[in-house]
């Protein structure tokens, strides 16, 4: 938040705080109206009242120009601003950096003398009667979360929430029960953000200091206008195989699934129509995207998992290959195919070379489009590296493949300058993660299927 005038500290924070207690003790009292374990009673309040002290890290800075208080605030943020917070027992399988969560977790005891085994029975009920109370959906079975995971789902259940936001409107604090999300047999995440928009606002600056103010203004009414109608436009333009999850400003977090009912199964020709078509055209919309001095680009991360896969393995997979994206050089997608047991397969490449590239491929009998036969391509490369001492597709291989494979494309084989990698490498993650759409499209296969 940029405010003019001056505004202390302890204003932000206390407000910050105030609201977080607010949420704590509201989730706190249904757990121990609602929710009773004759054989583990609560002893926890020392555990939630750390968390209402320690949850937050809080940032503030001030200057004589927005130019100066930014200045200042990445020196703050330099400085971190949390403490951690000590616990018995062991760290929740989601983050490993919290307790367990379960009735007696701030009871005063010697960790010499804690039992292992009672501590995991005494979690396993309490998570059971939560999926009791709540469903299934609410916890996987055998699942340990800490107190801000646990508080995270709690208060999208309506009775929660009423006393967790009291004063709010509940339609703008919770998200719509994603039903379609759950029922797809399989989905594809994508979280997309934007490129050096930081440098952006710097920019920003050289209009002196009221320019600056109207400047990011503007700037910033844009972009949650566009964001904010992203929820509505980005199903209506897929034909409901998409759900956005949050839109804020250039940070995008979504999924592509079937469509309502399961009727039409989501397919690889869904997310190719993503990623050439749909999500470039609602950028290009986007006006700080045209109108900025130097047009701001986004980078992407796709990840494409079956419904066994567990949503935060997916979730933690997308940030990953949205990190991928902008290390090789954004302005491009990072595309993850990922299986049961953590492996996946990658593939990145620019915008606007994506379509070119799936559009000039020519298999050995001259098809291409959708008929065209991925398996050659993956079929040579694999033989090739076979051949190789490093296992390894060389750069000048793949130039030859390219220039066998691609016939139609009118320009010189990318660049590793344009691809953020050799050559070699990107080749063969292109055939891989192809020829593996190929055939998940139909069925599941695989990494080591797709290999051979």
């Amino acid at each position: 938040l940029v405010i003019r005038g001056d505004y202390k500290r302890g204003h932000g924070r206390q407000a910050l705080l105030n609201a977080w207690r607010g949420v704590l003790e509201a989730c706190r009292n249904w757990l121990e109206e609602e929710i009773r374990l004759e054989c583990f009673p609560y002893d926890w309040r020392t555990s939630w009242h750390q968390e209402s002290s320690h949850a937050w890290e809080y940032f503030h800075a001030q200057g004589p120009s927005i130019e100066a208080a930014r200045k200042a605030m990445a020196i703050a943020k330099g400085c971190r601003g949390w403490s951690g917070v000590n616990w018995t027992g062991e760290s929740s399988t989601l983050s490993g950096s919290g307790a367990i969560c379960r009735p007696s977790m701030a009871r005063v005891i010697d960790p010499r003398h804690l039992e292992d085994a009672k501590m995991r029975e005494e979690t396993k009920a309490f998570v059971d009667a939560l999926r009791n109370r709540l469903g299934d959906a609410f916890a996987g079975e055998g699942e340990e979360m800490n107190l801000q995971e646990l508080v995270k789902r709690l208060v999208t259940y309506p009775k929660i929430a009423s006393k967790a936001f009291s004063g709010e409107a509940l339609d703008k604090v919770l998200p719509e029960r994603f039903r379609d999300i759950a029922e797809s047999t399989v989905s594809c995440w994508f979280m997309a953000d934007g490129d050096q928009v930081g440098k952006h606002l710097e920019a920003l600056s050289k209009n002196g200091s009221a320019g600056e103010s109207a400047a990011l203004r503007r700037f910033s009414e844009s972009m949650r206008n566009w964001a904010g109608s992203l929820y509505a436009r980005i199903p209506e333009r897929m034909e409901k195989k998409a759900t956005v999850i949050y839109a804020g400003g250039d940070d995008l977090l979504g999924v592509l699934h079937s469509s309502p009912g399961d009727a039409h199964h989501l397919t690889p020709k869904d997310l190719f129509t993503w990623i050439e078509k749909v999500f470039p055209e609602i950028w290009r919309e986007n006006d700080q995207a045209r109108e900025a001095t130097h047009p701001l680009t986004v980078s992407m991360g796709l990840v494409w998992a079956a419904k066994t896969v567990p949503q935060r393995e997916a979730l933690a997979h997308a940030r990953e290959a949205e990190a991928r994206a902008k290390h090789l050089g954004r302005n491009r997608f990072a595309l993850r195919l990922l299986y049961p047991g953590g492996q996946h397969l990658e593939w990145s490449c620019p915008w606007t070379l994506c379509e070119q590239v799936r559009t000039s491929y020519r298999d050995r009998e001259g098809r291409g489009g959708e008929a065209a036969n991925w398996n050659h391509l993956a079929e040579d490369v694999l033989w090739l590296q076979g051949r190789s001492s490093s296992a390894r597709l060389s750069d000048e291989l793949a130039m030859t493949l390219w220039r066998a494979y691609f016939p139609d494309h009118e320009q010189d084989p990318p660049s590793r300058e344009t691809l953020g990698q050799g050559p070699g490498s990107w080749m063969g993650a292109l055939a891989r993660v192809m020829v593996s759409l190929e055939r998940l499209g139909s069925r599941s296969a695989s990494p080591r299927e797709v290999a051979r």
